[in-house]
């Protein structure tokens, strides 16, 4: 990615954490939240390197959901016709581990019920980015968390958790998250 894209980008991550709410599109009471949460989800797979059998050029990359959540509709309006050097992006929805398989990115929402940790430990044998929007999600092993301050939508990284599953995420985008403790 050029110099000029990157700058793009992180001029586009600066307006996303502007105040949520107040949108047209808020007509059913619900906060634009999971818009600006999808736009993220949609960016950070252009900063993350997965390990080679994860990167084929000929595959594409599989952004799952897990359990009931708004993001998904949203971020398929926003990844329509879009591709990320030369890749396609495919939303796999699912109620359960199992059906994250193959995903490059699992979102994890205030919605699950099964504990982090169970969720964290069946994940563990793949190579998959996990995000999420729960309290603690990164001290529970998670490695990237969707957090609200100010009724900005900020992001927190685990990257040593990251690492440990093969993942390299930019320092780019890890210079843009909260740090957590």
């Amino acid at each position: 990615m050029s110099f000029k894209a990157i700058k793009f980008v992180l001029l586009g991550w600066l307006l996303l954490v502007l105040p949520i709410g107040g949108s047209s599109r808020a007509a059913d009471g619900e906060l634009p939240e999971y818009e600006v949460k999808a736009k993220f989800l949609y960016d950070f797979a252009k900063f993350v390197e997965w390990p080679a059998e994860n990167s084929r050029a000929d595959t594409p990359i599989v952004i799952g959901i897990l359990g009931r959540s708004p993001i998904g509709s949203e971020l398929g309006r926003i990844i329509r016709d879009k591709t990320i050097n030369g890749r396609r992006l495919v939303i796999k929805i699912g109620t359960s581990i199992g059906d994250m398989d193959q995903c490059h990115i699992v979102f994890i929402g205030r919605g699950q019920e099964k504990p982090l940790a169970e969720i964290f430990k069946e994940l563990k044998h793949g190579h998959a980015l996990t995000v999420g929007d729960v309290k603690d999600f990164t001290k529970a092993g998670g490695m990237i968390n969707f957090i609200i301050e100010d009724r900005k939508v900020w992001f927190e990284i685990n990257d040593a958790t990251a690492r440990k599953a093969g993942l390299t995420i930019s320092s780019k985008l890890l210079n843009l998250a909260k740090k957590i403790n």
